[in-house]
C-alpha cells in the first residue's frame, strides 16, 4: 500500500552554486559537532560535471574578507581568499568526492522517520544544473556528453546505484528520473540530432529503461509543473499524452509526478480533480510533488492560499489516484521564493497553513482513546477508520504495553498477546501458555496513509 500523506524530503542531485542559510549539525558518528557562529561560515556547492562537490569557507578573523556574496536563489559566493594569503584569516574544508553532508542528511531525515525522493535523475535543461561545457555555447560533443550523463546518474556506478541497498550511500526507493520534459528538450534535442536516437521520446523512454536495469524495485517517476496551475487542461491532456507514448515505448515509469506551484486565483477544486482524473487515465498512480503558492509578486493573497491549499489538499485525498502529497518546503527562509507553506521565519503556524494541521493531523488522523474491550478480551470499531499504519497502546490496571506498525489496508482482525502478568486474574480473558490474548485498540498514535474511504474495522479473539 502507498502512502499518502507521506511525510518526505525530495533530495536534490542536481545541484548547482549555491549558499547554504545554515549549517546543519551531522550526527555525531558521523562527524565532530559543535556550536559554531553561523555568520562565518558559507558552505557552496561546486557544480562539477553531474554532481557538486562541497566547499565550506569560514571567516577565522575580520584581517581580510573571505567571499561575498551576489543575487538569491541561488546566491553565487566569490570565494575572494584565492586573491590573497588567507593562512590565519580564513578557513576552506572540501568535500572531496561530494557525499559526505548529501549522505549525513539522507541518513538523518530518515532516522526521523521521514521518506527521501531523489530528484532529479535527468532534469534536461541547457542551463543550471547542466554543466557549462555541456551547454549550448560550449557546443558538446554528443556521444560524449550524452555517455557521461548515463554513467554519472544511470549507470551501476551512477548516483541511483550509490543510494540503493548494495551502494556506498543510504538507500532512496524512490527516484524521480525524468524533470519537466515538456518545458526542457535540450537533452533529447541533442541526442536525437545526433542521431543516438530516432525520436525525442526514444531518448526519453530510454532514460527509463537504464533506470530500471540498475534499480528494478524502485518506483521512477515523472514529474512536471504548470499541469493543474494552468488556465485550461490543455496542459493536463498534453502530459496525459506524452506519458502514454513514453509507455508504448516501453518505458517502465511506475507515477507521474504533479509539481502544483500554485500562482493562479481562478483554479477551483473541481478544475483541479478534473485534471488528476485526465492523468490517471494512463493507469499510473500519481503524486503531488512540489506544492506551494506563490506571493513574491502579490500573485495570490493568503487568504487564498488558505484556499487552494484546502482545496489542492482535499482533491488529492478524495482521489483513488493520489498516493502522495508533498508541500514543497515549510518555512519561509527555507523556501526557494520565500513563502514556506507551513511556517514563517519565526515558526509561527501561518493562517494559510491551518487546512494542513487541522485535515492531516487532524480530521484524517484516526485517533482513539479510552477503549474497552468486553468480557472476553473483544472489541469492534463503532465507526470507520482510515486505512493506515496504527499503533496500539493496551492498559490493564495501570500497566501498559504497547504494539507498534499494523497495516490496516481492509477490513482486518488483529490479534495482541499481552503478558499474562499485565492481566489479573480478575478480568475473564483466556490465556494461553503464559500470554493473554486480546484485541484492545486503546490510542492510535499514527497513520501513513489513507483514501477518502472509510474502512470498519473490528477486533476479535482469536484462541486456535
Amino acid at each position: 500500500m502507498k502512502t499518502f500523506l507521506k511525510q518526505s524530503i525530495a533530495a536534490l542531485t542536481t545541484l548547482g552554486l549555491l549558499t547554504l542559510s545554515s549549517i546543519i549539525p551531522a550526527k555525531a558518528n558521523l562527524f565532530d559537532q559543535k556550536e559554531v557562529d553561523q555568520s562565518r561560515y558559507v558552505a557552496i556547492a561546486i557544480p562539477r560535471d553531474f554532481g557538486p562537490q562541497l566547499l565550506i569557507l569560514e571567516q577565522k578573523t575580520d584581517a581580510r574578507q573571505c567571499w561575498s556574496e551576489s543575487g538569491d536563489r541561488p546566491t553565487l559566493v566569490d570565494p575572494l581568499l584565492l586573491n590573497f594569503n588567507f593562512t590565519g584569516i580564513c578557513g576552506r574544508a572540501t568535500d572531496s568526492n561530494g557525499y559526505s553532508i548529501p549522505d549525513a542528511a539522507v541518513s538523518l531525515v530518515q532516522s526521523y522517520g521521514l521518506s527521501v525522493t531523489g530528484a532529479s535523475v535527468v532534469w534536461p535543461r541547457d542551463r543550471w544544473p547542466t554543466p557549462n561545457r555541456y551547454r549550448p555555447a560550449a557546443a558538446p560533443n554528443a556521444s560524449t556528453f550524452h555517455t557521461d550523463l548515463i554513467n554519472s546518474r544511470l549507470s551501476q556506478n551512477g548516483v541511483i546505484a550509490r543510494y540503493s541497498d548494495t551502494g556506498a550511500g543510504p538507500t532512496i526507493n524512490e527516484w524521480k528520473v525524468l524533470n519537466e520534459p515538456i518545458h526542457n528538450n535540450y537533452y533529447q534535442t541533442t541526442f536525437a540530432n545526433a542521431g543516438l536516437y530516432s525520436s525525442q521520446y526514444s531518448a526519453l523512454a530510454n532514460f527509463f529503461i537504464q533506470a530500471r536495469a540498475v534499480r528494478p524495485n524502485s518506483i521512477l517517476s515523472i514529474n512536471e509543473y504548470g499541469i493543474i496551475n494552468a488556465a485550461s487542461d490543455a496542459a493536463a491532456i498534453e502530459y496525459r499524452d506524452l506519458v502514454n507514448d513514453l509507455l508504448a515505448l516501453g518505458a517502465p515509469i511506475d507515477q507521474i509526478g504533479i509539481q502544483a506551484h500554485m500562482s493562479r486565483n481562478d483554479i477551483s477544486k473541481t478544475d483541479m480533480i478534473r485534471r488528476i482524473n485526465i492523468l490517471a487515465e494512463t493507469g499510473l498512480s500519481i503524486e503531488i510533488t512540489e506544492f506551494d503558492s506563490r506571493d513574491d509578486a502579490n500573485q495570490i493573497s493568503p487568504e487564498q492560499q488558505k484556499i487552494i491549499f484546502q482545496d489542492m489538499l482535499e482533491a488529492a485525498f478524495e482521489s483513488t489516484a493520489v498516493d502522495g502529497f508533498i508541500v514543497w518546503g515549510f518555512w519561509d527562509p527555507g523556501h526557494w521564493r520565500g513563502n514556506g507553506p507551513l511556517f514563517d521565519q519565526n515558526w509561527n503556524v501561518k493562517d494559510e497553513a491551518s487546512p494542513w494541521f487541522d485535515l492531516v493531523r487532524g480530521q484524517w488522523m484516526t485517533n482513539l482513546s479510552n477503549q474497552t474491550v468486553n468480557a472476553d478480551g473483544e472489541w469492534s470499531a463503532t465507526d470507520a477508520v482510515f486505512k493506515g499504519l496504527y499503533d496500539f497502546t493496551v492498559t490493564v490496571d495501570g500497566q501498559t504495553q504497547v504494539f507498534e506498525n499494523y497495516e490496516l489496508s481492509e477490513d482486518q482482525q488483529f490479534t495482541l498477546v499481552v503478558s499474562e502478568s499485565l492481566v489479573p486474574p480478575s478480568h475473564n480473558i483466556p490465556a494461553m501458555g503464559g500470554l493473554s490474548l486480546i484485541i484492545l485498540s486503546v490510542t492510535v498514535l499514527g497513520i501513513t496513509g489513507s483514501r477518502y474511504r472509510l474502512k470498519p474495522v473490528s477486533g476479535k479473539q482469536m484462541l486456535d
